[in-house]
C-alpha cells in the first residue's frame, strides 16, 4: 500500500507531456493553439516588411491614424473594443489601411456598423460538450489559388464559426466553415479595407502544421495588398479578450444609486469616523493596584509568639500577649493602665466600642493569669480568643 502511494505521489509530481491546449494565439507561444508558425509564416510571406507590434488600444495610439496602405492583423480568441476604440478602428480602415481580424467572437459594435450578425457556436451552448472529429474549412473556389487545396481539415472540435447574414452587395466571401457557411469575408471601407475571420484555430500552430494546411495561410493572404507599408501585429486586444460594459458602474457606484443605500453607507461612514475621533484616542493607562503595608510589628509578635509556642513557655506567651495588648489600648484607644478599676473598664468599653461584659470577661482572664504560676494552653488559648474579638469588634 505504502509502494503504491509513493508511486502515484511521483506521478503526481512529474511533469506532464500533455501540451498546454490553452488558444492564446501569440506569436511565442509554440503550444498547438499559439502563433509563432504563423508570425514566422507572416514574416516570409511579407520579406520586405518587418512586423511592428501593437501594444495599445486603437484610441490611444496616435500613431495608427498616420498610417497609409498599412496591414494591421489580430487573431485572438475573442475581439472586444470600446466606444472610442471602434470609432479609431474605423478611421483606421477609412484612411486607406487594411485590417484583418481572426476571432470567434467579433464585437458586435464593429458587426452593427457594417450590417453583418455571426452565429452562436452550436458547440457551446449551455448543457452541450463539445466533441472531437475530422473538421474542415475551405476558401471559395473561384478565389483559390488553382494549384492550391480547396479545402483544410484537422481532428479537433467542429470549426463551425460563421456569419448569420451577409450583405453581398457590399461584402465578399472568402472562406466558409465545416457546415459550408461563410466564416471569412472582406468589405471595402473608405479608402481600406476589413476582413473579417471567425475561426482563429485554423491560423493556430496545431492546423498549420497539419499535412498542407500552411497552404490556407498563404491562400488567405494572398488577398491582402502585396506591398504594405506596414504590417501591424496586435498584440493588446489578443490580451485583453473581455468585454467592458461601459455603462457599468462600480460597486461604490452601485451603492450610490440608490438613496436608501447611499444614506445607510454615509451613516456608516460618519459612525466609523466618530468612532476614530472619540473612542480612537488613548484610553488613561491602567492604575496598578498597590498592596497594602504589611504591619511588620504584628509580623515581629506573631513570629516571636510562634518561636514561644515551640518552646511551650505558655507563661511567656501570655505576657506578651498581654503587654501588646495594654499598648494597644495607650495607643488606640489613649487610656493609661496603671490602674484598673470599673471606671476604667467602662471607659475602655465605651472608647472600643465593645460591650461591657467582653470587656470585663477579658480582663478578668488577664489578673487570673497574671497570678497563677503557670498558665495551661486552655487558659492561653481563651486569652487569646478574647483579644482576638476585641480586636475584632474595635476594628
Amino acid at each position: 500500500m505504502i509502494v503504491l502511494l509513493l508511486v502515484l505521489l511521483a506521478a503526481c509530481n512529474k511533469k506532464s507531456d500533455i501540451p498546454s491546449l490553452v488558444e492564446t494565439y501569440s506569436k511565442k507561444d509554440k503550444n498547438p493553439f499559439g502563433a509563432s508558425v504563423f508570425y514566422d509564416g507572416l514574416l516570409h510571406l511579407f520579406v520586405h516588411n518587418s512586423i511592428e507590434t501593437a501594444v495599445t488600444k486603437f484610441s490611444t495610439t496616435a500613431s495608427l491614424q498616420a498610417y497609409k496602405n498599412a496591414l494591421y492583423v489580430n487573431v485572438s480568441k475573442r475581439f472586444y473594443l470600446n466606444t472610442l476604440d471602434v470609432e479609431a478602428f474605423f478611421s483606421f480602415i477609412v484612411n486607406g489601411n487594411t485590417a484583418f481580424v481572426s476571432s470567434e467572437t467579433i464585437d458586435t459594435a464593429i458587426l452593427k456598423k457594417i450590417a453583418i450578425t455571426a452565429a452562436e457556436n452550436k458547440n457551446y451552448y449551455e448543457g452541450l460538450i463539445p466533441f472531437m472529429q475530422l473538421t474542415h474549412v475551405q476558401l471559395d473556389s473561384v478565389l483559390a489559388i488553382p494549384t492550391y487545396n480547396n479545402q483544410y481539415q484537422f481532428f479537433y472540435n467542429a470549426l463551425d464559426h460563421h456569419f448569420d447574414s451577409v450583405n453581398q452587395q457590399t461584402t465578399t466571401i472568402l472562406g466558409y466553415s465545416n457546415d459550408g457557411m461563410p466564416n471569412f469575408i472582406v468589405l471595402n471601407i473608405g479608402q481600406g479595407r476589413l476582413y473579417l475571420h471567425c475561426e482563429p484555430k485554423v491560423f493556430s500552430n496545431y492546423f498549420l502544421l497539419n499535412n498542407n494546411n500552411i497552404q490556407y495561410l498563404q491562400q488567405a493572404f494572398s488577398f491582402m495588398p502585396n506591398h504594405p507599408t506596414a504590417i501591424i501585429w496586435d498584440d493588446y486586444y489578443s490580451k485583453h479578450a473581455n468585454k467592458v460594459d461601459e455603462n457599468a458602474t462600480t460597486g461604490l457606484g452601485v451603492l450610490l444609486k440608490y438613496p436608501a443605500m447611499k444614506w445607510a453607507f454615509f451613516i456608516f461612514i460618519a459612525m466609523v469616523i466618530l468612532y476614530i475621533i472619540f473612542d480612537g484616542k488613548r484610553k488613561q493607562r491602567i492604575v496598578p493596584v498597590i498592596p497594602a503595608v504589611e504591619n511588620t510589628s504584628v509580623l515581629f509578635t506573631q513570629t516571636i509568639a510562634r518561636l514561644y509556642l515551640q518552646e511551650k513557655n505558655n507563661r511567656n506567651i501570655a505576657d506578651k500577649m498581654i503587654a501588646y495588648f495594654y499598648e494597644y489600648l495607650r495607643n488606640q484607644l489613649y487610656v493609661q493602665t496603671n490602674d484598673i478599676s470599673p471606671a476604667f473598664l467602662t471607659n475602655v468599653s465605651k472608647k472600643a466600642a465593645v460591650p461591657n461584659e467582653l470587656t470585663i470577661q477579658l480582663f478578668n482572664t488577664i489578673q487570673h493569669i497574671q497570678k497563677a504560676s503557670n498558665v495551661s494552653d486552655e487558659q492561653l488559648l481563651e486569652l487569646n480568643g478574647l483579644i482576638e474579638k476585641f480586636y475584632k469588634i474595635n476594628t
